[in-house]
């Protein structure tokens, strides 16, 4: 189980990595919870979340719930591209919209309130 989360968090951390803009953060990218910038920052939630998400924040270590949690950040996010991208969510074949649908799945079966 936490073997297909793991997986799972790879393409939004590509993707979150993708949109960040860090040649304008004074921090390069790397979210400081004690900085009013890191705070305030539009990107604030989707930098905070890489941070805590990457692949060197040892996940494989976080807790199974945890886990849990930043795949439904990262659904969410990956849901808010896909309608920008007015992509057809439970049609389409792009590799974004796969890996939401399995998102997506994996998460019915953690939570009890139906997505």
């Amino acid at each position: 189980m936490k073997t297909e989360l793991l997986e799972l968090l790879e393409l939004p951390r590509k993707l979150v990595h993708g949109e960040l803009d860090v040649e304008n953060c004074p921090h390069n990218g790397f979210f400081d919870l004690r900085d009013h910038t890191c705070v305030d920052c539009p990107q604030g939630p989707e930098c905070y979340w890489l941070c805590r998400n990457d692949e060197f924040a040892s996940l494989d270590k976080h807790q199974t719930d945890d886990l849990v949690k930043a795949l439904d950040f990262a659904h969410t996010y990956i849901h808010a591209a896909i309608i920008r991208w007015d992509h057809k969510i439970d049609h389409c074949s792009c590799s974004v919209c796969q890996w939401y649908r399995r998102a997506r799945s994996t998460l019915e079966k953690h939570s009890p309130q139906p997505r």
